[in-house]
C-alpha cells in the first residue's frame, strides 16, 4: 500500500498516545485520594504553564519536523541535518535556563498575585511553581529531539520512548506519594526527575537514528536563515493556537477558587483524551505532506488527505456520542464519587464536543503546513481568536466554567465554518465535498446509530460493559463507512492470511 508507512505511524503513534492518555486519565481518582482536588489545580496550572511557555518555541518545533521530513534518507543532507541539531540544541538549552531563572524568581508572584489557595499554604504552592518551572525547563529539548525522530519517520521507535517514560511519570507518582510523601511538592519533584531522564533519553536516540555523516556536526547560526518565513508563520500560529486553548484556563485561575478550578482541570482532561487519536494522526501525516509536497505527488496527497480524516473520524465520533449520552454514568464509574461525577459531568459534554470538532480539523492543518501555507491557520486563528476573548471574559466573568466550557464549543462550530470556506479555496470543489460527506458525513452519522437507540431503549445506567459494547459497535459502523479505514483492515486481514 502506497501509504504503509504512514499506517505504521499512525498505529504506532495511537497506541503510545492510548497507553499514556489511559494512565493519565485512570489514575486522577489516585492523586485526589492523595493529595485533594484542590492541590490536583496545580497540576492544571502546570499543564497551561507548560503550554503557554511553548510560545518560546518561536515556531521551532513545527519547522523541525518538516525540515528533517523533506530531506529524510537524501545522503547529501546528512552534514546539513547533524549541523541544524548541534545549531538548535544551543537555542534549547538557552530557553531552557531562561525558562527556569523566570519561572523560580517569580514563583511567589504567581501565587500572591493570580492564584486563590485555600487549603494549601503559599508557601507549598511557590514551592510547587519553583518544581514547575524546573521541570519545564529541563524538558525543553525534548521537542528538539522528538521532532527530529518524528520527521525522520521513526515514529515506531519515538512512541516506544514516550510510552515508557509516560508509565515511569504516572505510574512512579503513585509510588512517590505513597511511600515518600503525599504531597503536591512531592509529586512534582518526580515530574522533575523523569523530564531530566527523557530528554537525556531522547537525544541519544536521536543521534542513533540520523543520517551517517562523517563530520561530528558544528553550530552553524547562518543555516537557520533560510527557515526563517516557515518558523516566523509557525510562530504566529504557535502565539495565537496557544491563546485559543489556554485563554479559558488562564482567565478561570483567576476567577474560580483553586478547588474549583480543580473541577475543571479534571473535565478538561476527560476531554482531551481524545486527542489520544488526533496528535498520532497529525504527527504522522504532517511529515508526510511535507515530503510529498516536496515531490510534487499530488495524488498520494489528495489520498492521505481523505484517509487521515476518516481515520480521525471513525475515531472520534464513537468517544464523542460515548460521553454525550453517558458522561456522568461513566465519570461515577471512574471516580467512584457521585458529588465529583456530577460537577464534572456538565462541564465535559460541551468540552468533548468542542475537541471533537477541533481535532476533526487537524488533517487540514496538517496539510496546510506540509504545503508551508502558514499564513493561512495564522489567519484562521486570528480570526477565532478575535471571537474568543470578548466572548471569554464575558461568559466566564458571568457564568464561571460551565460559561467557559460552551464558548469553546461555540468557538470550534466557528473554526470549522472557517476551515470549510479556506478549504473550498484551497482544493477542488470534488475533494472538499468528499471531504464534507464521505469522510466526516457518513462516519458521524452511522456511529450515532447505536448510541441513539440505547438511549431509549437502556433503562438503567449503563455500567463500564456496557458503554464499552456500545463503543465498539458504533466503531464498526464508522469503519463500514469509512472506505479507506476499511482498506486498511482488509489489507492488513489479508497480509496475514496470505503468509505461509
Amino acid at each position: 500500500m502506497a501509504l504503509a508507512l504512514v499506517e505504521r505511524n499512525v498505529l504506532s503513534n495511537f497506541l503510545a498516545r492510548i497507553w499514556n492518555g489511559l494512565l493519565s486519565i485512570a489514575l486522577i481518582p489516585i492523586y485526589i485520594e492523595y493529595i485533594g482536588v484542590e492541590a490536583y489545580g496545580m497540576v492544571g496550572i502546570f499543564i497551561s504553564l507548560q503550554t503557554l511557555l511553548l510560545l518560546l518555541d518561536l515556531g521551532l518545533g513545527a519547522t523541525i519536523s518538516r525540515e528533517f521530513a523533506r530531506f529524510s534518507g537524501v545522503k547529501e543532507k546528512a552534514e546539513y541535518l547533524i549541523d541544524l541539531t548541534r545549531t538548535l540544541e544551543i537555542v534549547y538549552l538557552a530557553t531552557g535556563i531562561l525558562i527556569a531563572l523566570v519561572m523560580v524568581n517569580f514563583a511567589a508572584v504567581i501565587t500572591n498575585y493570580w492564584l486563590s489557595p485555600e487549603g494549601l499554604s503559599p508557601e507549598t504552592v511557590t514551592t510547587a511553581i519553583k518544581l514547575i518551572g524546573l521541570t519545564i525547563a529541563v524538558q525543553w529539548p525534548s521537542a528538539l529531539y522528538s521532532g527530529g525522530m518524528s520527521g525522520l519517520q521513526t515514529q515506531v521507535r519515538l512512541s516506544i520512548l514516550v510510552s515508557a517514560f509516560a508509565t515511569l511519570r504516572y505510574g512512579g507518582a503513585i509510588i512517590v506519594l505513597h511511600f515518600l510523601s503525599p504531597t503536591i511538592d512531592a509529586f512534582f519533584g518526580w515530574q522533575l526527575i523523569v523530564g531530566i531522564l527523557q530528554t537525556l533519553t531522547l537525544r541519544y536516540n536521536l543521534m542513533q537514528v540520523l543520517p551517517p555523516c562523517e563530520k561530528s556536526g558544528s553550530i552553524q547560526l547562518r543555516i537557520l536563515v533560510p527557515l526563517w518565513r516557515f518558523a516566523t508563520g509557525m510562530l504566529g500560529i504557535s502565539i495565537l493556537s496557544t491563546l485559543i486553548t489556554q485563554l479559558d484556563k488562564v482567565i478561570l485561575s483567576k476567577l474560580l477558587s483553586l478547588e474549583e478550578f480543580g473541577y475543571y482541570t479534571i473535565a478538561t482532561a476527560v476531554a482531551s483524551s481524545l486527542y489520544m487519536a488526533v496528535a498520532p494522526t497529525f504527527n504522522a501525516f504532517y511529515p508526510k505532506f511535507s515530503k510529498l509536497y516536496q515531490e510534487f505527488n499530488t495524488i498520494s496527497i489528495e489520498e492521505g488527505f481523505h484517509q487521515g480524516n476518516q481515520i480521525l473520524a471513525v475515531i472520534l465520533f464513537p468517544l464523542m456520542w460515548l460521553f454525550v449520552f453517558y458522561s456522568p454514568d461513566i465519570l461515577l464509574a471512574w471516580t467512584g464519587k457521585p458529588d465529583l461525577a456530577s460537577i464534572v459531568a456538565f462541564l465535559v459534554v460541551p468540552l468533548v464536543i468542542g475537541n471533537t470538532i477541533n481535532g476533526m480539523m487537524n488533517i487540514p492543518y496538517a496539510l496546510q503546513l506540509g504545503a508551508g501555507w502558514t499564513r493561512i491557520p495564522l489567519l484562521t486563528n486570528l480570526v477565532g481568536l478575535a471571537f474568543l476573548i470578548p466572548a471569554l471574559l464575558h461568559v466566564s466573568t458571568k457564568y464561571g466554567a460551565i460559561g467557559a466550557a460552551y464558548v469553546w464549543l461555540l468557538f470550534n462550530i466557528i473554526y470549522m465554518i472557517i476551515t470549510i470556506v479556506v478549504m473550498h479555496r484551497l482544493v477542488s470543489k470534488i475533494v472538499t465535498y468528499r471531504w464534507l460527506v464521505s469522510d466526516i458525513g457518513q462516519p458521524l452519522a452511522a456511529s450515532f446509530i447505536f448510541f441513539g437507540f440505547s438511549y431509549f431503549f437502556v433503562d438503567n445506567h449503563v455500567n463500564i460493559f456496557t458503554a464499552t459494547l456500545l463503543t465498539s459497535l458504533s466503531f464498526i459502523c464508522a469503519v463500514i463507512s469509512a472506505p479507506l479505514v476499511k482498506s486498511i483492515f482488509t489489507g492488513l486481514s489479508i497480509r496475514t492470511t496470505s503468509r505461509p
